[in-house]
């Protein structure tokens, strides 16, 4: 059997797709005694003083359309890790996708074990005892005793990523390469090892993971009360190249790079055969002739790496009506729905608050006003185009004027 592509959702604040049921209050008299043999977390007289009873899933209507189809799913592997801790669990549901946010689901027992609640203790592994102890230090830090958190201050660091696969699978078999993945990564981006908390015997059969697009922002991205939605503000600026402008019109190319917190990010650029002819002013503008897109994957190869770039991210364009339509073309020759991001538009933007300078506000016209070099562009390309882009926006942003 061909190893499965494994694809993660966006990364999501676990208090964002979820509520949660407590009790109790904090106390300073916990021993750190915490497996099975001890009475400490299991029947609730010590432990932290707080009492996790359960998540509750946000209603439907409120959660992102990723996290809905993957609620579609009988099995997945999912991602829990920290904003603030070096820690990574990789579990997989055995179950529905559902079951996971049940009393007795598995993301209500890791909360159990994560604050030292009553139901909370483990004889299977330290990863999670250690991280219990860090976790209740820290509250007795910031916090006074008696103290009744909020779901913030409780698990608002918390990072969850649900992934799912096309393929016929089963999400136990590849626990292991996903668990081996992620440390991997996250030790990479935070400079220092990951703790596992699961180390029970998992399998490990191979397969592909695709990470989930705001992995990185996410678990270095600061936890503010009341702001947990976008604790880190993460922008798609893009453009795209087609065959001609008309409603008959493909795109050729297709380029985003995103922006997080104001510094630039990670890119992503594609070709396309789009299955017709392009216009000879269209060549004259990109320079991509048919004979250099005829090898290249139609629009609906590139469609699922694409989406999973951009996510639900707010996006950016030059004359974005245009950029839309094409994308939104595309996406209904396909089947799909239109996106449903947020966009800001820099021409508009310009039009609204530059309307006293007498330029045209072509990106062209507004680069050169602004002294951004595009000496480095002989033709147009979505790339170029939208790493000029990017330079306009932080530039008019940073003047106030978007």
């Amino acid at each position: 059997m061909d190893k499965p592509t494994i694809t993660f959702t966006q990364a999501y604040r676990l208090t964002d797709i979820c509520d949660l049921v407590w009790g109790g209050a904090l106390i300073d008299t916990w021993d750190g005694l915490y497996d099975g043999k001890y009475p400490s977390c299991r029947d609730g007289v010590s432990g932290s003083g707080l009492n996790f009873k359960r998540f509750t899933l946000k209603p439907v209507e409120g959660l992102p359309k990723n996290i809905i189809d993957a609620l579609t799913h009988n099995t997945c592997l999912y991602l829990l890790t920290s904003a603030r801790y070096n820690i990574h669990y990789v579990g997989q549901t055995g179950k529905a996708f559902s079951k996971l946010f049940e009393h007795s689901g598995r993301l209500s027992h890791h909360a159990r074990k994560i604050l030292a609640s009553k139901g909370g203790g483990t004889n299977h592994t330290t990863g999670w005892r250690d991280h219990a102890k860090e976790r209740y230090k820290d509250f007795l830090l910031d916090h006074k005793v008696g103290a009744e958190l909020t779901a913030t201050q409780l698990m608002g660091d918390l990072v969850i990523a649900f992934g799912t696969s096309n393929s016929d699978w089963n999400a136990k078999d590849h626990e292991k390469v996903a668990l081996e993945y992620f440390k991997s990564r996250i030790t990479e981006i935070k400079g220092a090892s990951s703790c596992e908390m699961n180390n029970a015997q998992t399998k490990g059969l191979p397969a592909k993971i695709v990470e989930p697009n705001n992995l990185e922002s996410m678990i270095t991205s600061p936890i503010k009360e009341g702001s947990m939605n976008r604790t880190s503000k993460r922008l798609v600026a893009l453009d795209t190249e087609t065959t001609g402008i008309g409603q008959s019109h493909r795109i050729v190319e297709i380029a985003c790079i995103e922006i997080i917190d104001g510094k630039i990010g990670r890119h992503f650029q594609r070709y396309t055969n789009p299955s017709r002819e392009s216009s000879p002013h269209a060549i004259k503008v990109h320079g991509l002739s048919d004979q250099f897109l005829a090898n290249k994957p139609s629009f609906e190869a590139i469609l699922e790496d694409f989406l999973m770039f951009i996510g639900d991210d707010p996006l950016i364009a030059h004359n974005a009506s245009f950029d839309m339509r094409m994308i939104n073309n595309e996406l209904h020759l396909l089947g799909h729905s239109p996106l449903k991001n947020e966009v800001i538009c820099t021409l508009e933007a310009a039009k609204a608050s530059m309307r006293e300078l007498d330029i045209r506000k072509s990106l062209d016209s507004l680069c050169d006003y602004f002294e951004i070099d595009r000496a480095k562009r002989t033709l147009h390309g979505a790339l170029i185009d939208t790493e000029l882009l990017v330079e306009l926006f932080l530039t008019m942003k940073a003047k106030d004027l978007i």
